[in-house]
C-alpha cells in the first residue's frame, strides 16, 4: 500500500469514530426532557356525582279530579253612605247652558228663591271576584277573608255553571281566611282534601287553580320556591300567616283558590 493511500485509509478511520462519537454523546447527554418518561396523574381524580333522574309530574290528570271542586266567589258590596251627588253634578252648574236656563244661583222656586236640594245618600255598588274551594259535599268552601269582607251579597258559581246565594260562615282577617256556606239543596258536591304544608319541601311542584281576571277555573304549575315567609299583606299579623312562597302564576281574581301538591291535596290558599 502507497503512502497516500494509507494516509486517507487513516483520515476515514478518524472521521467515523467521531461522528460515532457524536451520536453517542448526544445520546448520552441529552436533556431530560428529551426523554418520556411514564405518565403520572397531576391531581387525584375527581368523584363523579351520582346520576340522578327527576321526573316531572303530569299535572292533567290531578287538575280533572280537583277542578270541579274549585268555584267562583262574586261579592257584591253596597254602600249606603256614598256620596249624596253624583258624578258630575256639581261640575254641570259651571256649565254654560246650565247657567242659561237656571242661572247663576241653579233652580229657582216660584218665588225666587233658590231651590233646597237636600242631600241624600247615593248608596254606591261595588262588584268583585274571586275563588275558593268546596271542603264538605253539603258546601261548605273556604276562601280568603278578603275575597267576602264587607259583602253584601255573596255569589257562588260552581264548575257545572250553577249560581248558589252564600252566606259567611266566619273569618279571620289576622290569617286572611273565609269560610262561606251555600245550599246545594240535597246535591252532593265534589271537594278537594287538605294536604299538610309543613310537610312540603323547597323544590316541590305544586299547582295553582283560580280565576284570574275573570278567567274561570285557570290552572298554573310552578315550585315551592320559599316556605313561612313572614310579611304583612292586607290585615294579615305577621308570625300568625306563614305564606308559602311560588313561582306559580297568581293573579288578581285567584286569591281564595287553592295550592294543590302533586298528590292533590290542598297546601295553601
Amino acid at each position: 500500500m502507497s503512502r497516500k493511500s494509507s494516509v486517507l485509509a487513516l483520515l476515514g478511520v478518524v472521521a467515523v469514530s467521531i461522528v460515532f462519537g457524536m451520536i453517542l454523546g448526544g445520546r448520552l447527554n441529552a436533556p431530560a426532557v428529551m426523554h418520556a418518561a411514564p405518565a403520572t396523574a397531576a391531581f387525584p381524580a375527581a368523584t363523579l356525582a351520582p346520576e340522578r333522574t327527576v321526573s316531572l309530574p303530569d299535572f292533567s290528570e290531578i287538575a280533572a279530579d280537583t277542578l270541579p271542586a274549585v268555584v267562583g266567589v262574586q261579592n257584591t258590596m253596597v254602600d249606603r253612605n256614598g256620596d249624596a251627588e253624583a258624578e258630575g253634578e256639581n261640575e254641570s252648574q259651571d256649565d254654560p247652558m246650565f247657567r242659561f236656563f237656571f242661572g247663576p244661583g241653579g233652580p229657582q222656586t216660584p218665588r225666587g228663591h233658590p231651590q233646597i236640594n237636600p242631600r241624600q245618600p247615593r248608596p254606591q255598588r261595588s262588584v268583585s271576584s274571586g275563588s275558593g274551594f268546596i271542603i264538605t259535599s253539603d258546601g261548605y268552601i273556604l276562601t280568603n277573608n278578603h275575597v267576602v269582607e264587607g259583602a253584601t251579597k255573596l255569589q257562588v258559581t260552581l264548575d257545572t255553571g250553577e249560581k248558589f246565594e252564600a252566606d259567611v260562615i266566619g273569618t279571620d282577617p289576622m290569617i286572611d281566611l273565609g269560610l262561606i256556606k251555600i245550599d246545594p239543596k240535597g246535591k252532593k258536591l265534589p271537594t278537594l282534601p287538605l294536604g299538610d304544608s309543613d310537610s312540603l319541601r323547597v323544590g316541590q311542584w305544586v299547582m295553582a287553580i283560580g280565576n284570574p281576571f275573570e278567567l274561570e277555573r285557570t290552572v298554573t304549575v310552578g315550585v315551592v320556591s320559599g316556605k313561612k315567609r313572614q310579611v304583612g299583606i292586607g290585615s294579615t299579623v305577621p308570625g300568625l300567616a306563614n305564606f308559602i312562597q311560588t313561582d306559580a302564576a297568581i293573579n288578581f281574581g285567584n286569591s281564595g283558590g287553592p295550592l294543590i301538591d302533586g298528590q292533590g291535596r290542598v297546601v295553601g290558599i
